[in-house]
This record gives structure tokens, sequence and C-alpha cells, in this order.
């Protein structure tokens, strides 16, 4: 049986590198840079509808996982446009191509859509972001 494709977006990062590591004995994994080129990654700008479709469409994953995001919460504050185009914009391209081939995507959030009040959250609590990048996110 042919393993399954999952294309990790930002796999030139901490958290991509280590997920192609994690996955690769199991999968057949691809993945993307932006800045800091690698070897066998491609590069791709996830506020580019067309690069993220046309990726999408010639490697055909089965699973995507976004680790990509504008994660420097001054720097959000200081360039709130900035912030909203590669962490609201840029992941809704990347859903909007999944669902156009029928791909899982998988999403990877932060402790900071909420407000901290309580001790511990689940999933089902309401988000009550105190910031940009907490708002982006």
């Amino acid at each position: 049986m042919d393993k399954q494709k999952v294309l990790i977006i930002g796999a030139s990062g901490q958290l991509g590198n280590a997920l192609v590591e994690i996955l690769s004995p199991s999968f057949q994994v691809f993945g993307t840079y932006l800045q800091a080129k690698q070897e066998g990654l491609v590069q791709l700008n996830l506020t580019d509808q067309e690069k993220v479709n046309e990726l999408l469409s010639d490697l055909k994953p089965d699973i995507v996982i976004n680790t990509v995001a504008m994660t420097h919460v001054d720097k959000c504050e200081d360039e709130p446009e900035l912030a909203h185009n590669i962490n609201v914009f840029g992941n809704k391209n990347l859903a909007t191509a999944c669902q156009n081939i029928h791909a899982k995507q998988v999403y990877i959030s932060t402790y900071y859509v909420f407000d901290g009040t309580k001790r511990y959250y689940t999933e089902t609590d309401l988000p009550s972001p105190l910031n940009i990048y907490a708002e982006t996110k």
C-alpha cells in the first residue's frame, strides 16, 4: 500500500522540521519554506493563493500541516496588517486549497487565544484574545 502524502507548510522551521523527522518513516512527506531555503523543500508564500493552489494541486497531499505563523507578538502589534495577512489570509488560502483537493488540514494554534482567566482550557472554550497575535490565530 502507498504511504499517505503529508505536506508540512513551514518545514524549514523548528516545529516543521521536527514533524518532517517524526512523520517521514510512516508517510511520504513534503515540505515548504519561505526564506530559509533547504534542500528538498519547495518555496511557498501562503499569502499567494495562486501558488498555494498550484502546489497542492500538483502534490495532492492527503494531509496538510500548517506550522507557519507570524509569532513575534510585539511585531504583530506593530504590523497588524502583516500579521493578519500571514496568520489569517495565509491560513484561509491553505484551507481553500485543501478543500479543493479534499485534503485534511491540521492547524497549529496557541494558548494566546485565551485571556488567562481560567487555569485550564478545553477545545470548547470560547477564545478571548488580548492582542493582535492572538486575534489572528
